[in-house]
C-alpha cells in the first residue's frame, strides 16, 4: 500500500477533523468574499497587500511586506496576477506570483486559492508537516516553487478521491498536525 493510500485511509476513518478548523475566528471572511466577487482575473497592490498582512498575522516583517509589495509596479502586479489566475497550472501561477517583491510561497498559495478556491489549496506549515510525517513532501525550512508543486499534486489527488473541496483537504492536514498526531492514531 501506498503512503497515499494511507493517509487515505485516514481521512476517511476521521474525516471530522476537516471541521474543527472551519470557522477559525481570523478567517478574513470579508476579504475572501471581495475576492470571490465578482470573479475577477487580476488583484490590485492593495489587494495582494492585505492577503500577505493576513497569511502572515503573527509573523514578524509586515512593515517589510508592505514596502516590498508596494515596490511593485500596478503595472507588474496586474500582470503577474493575471497570468497566475488563469492558469491550472502550479508551477506556472506560483512562478508568476514569486515575481512579484514580499511574495513567497505561502502568500503566493493564498492568492490562488482564496480567488479560486475550487482549485487551488494553501501551503501551510502544519500541512506540509502531516504529508511529511506520511512520507509524501521533504521538510523544509524555506518553501520553493516544486513544494508547492508537490502539495498541489498531493491535495489536488486527495480532493478529487474523497470528493473534498481543496479547502477542506487542507483543514484536516492542518488539524491532523495541529492535534499532534501521527500514521495510524485515527484508525485506533
Amino acid at each position: 500500500m501506498s503512503e497515499l493510500d494511507d493517509l487515505l485511509r485516514e481521512m476517511r476513518v476521521a474525516p471530522v477533523l476537516s471541521k474543527a478548523f472551519e470557522r477559525a475566528p481570523n478567517a478574513p471572511t470579508q476579504l475572501l468574499a471581495r475576492l470571490q466577487t465578482p470573479r475577477r482575473h487580476y488583484l490590485t497592490k492593495a489587494e495582494i497587500c492585505e492577503i500577505a498582512l493576513v497569511k502572515l498575522k503573527g509573523v514578524a516583517g509586515s512593515k517589510t511586506t508592505r514596502k516590498n509589495i508596494d515596490a511593485n509596479t500596478d503595472e507588474l502586479v496586474l500582470q503577474a496576477t493575471t497570468a497566475a489566475l488563469l492558469t491550472d497550472d502550479a508551477k506556472t501561477a506560483i512562478d508568476e506570483l514569486l515575481r512579484l517583491r514580499g511574495i513567497g510561497v505561502a502568500v503566493a498559495s493564498s492568492v490562488l486559492s482564496w480567488c479560486k478556491p475550487e482549485r487551488w489549496s494553501v501551503i501551510d506549515r502544519r500541512a506540509c508537516a502531516t504529508l511529511v510525517q506520511f512520507d509524501l513532501m521533504t521538510k523544509r525550512n524555506q518553501l520553493r516553487t516544486g513544494d508547492y508543486v508537490r502539495y498541489d499534486e498531493v491535495t489536488s489527488r486527495l480532493a478529487r478521491t474523497l470528493e473534498w473541496s481543496p479547502q477542506r483537504v487542507d483543514r484536516w492536514l492542518y488539524a491532523f498536525d495541529k492535534c499532534d498526531l501521527a500514521p495510524g492514531d485515527c484508525l485506533r
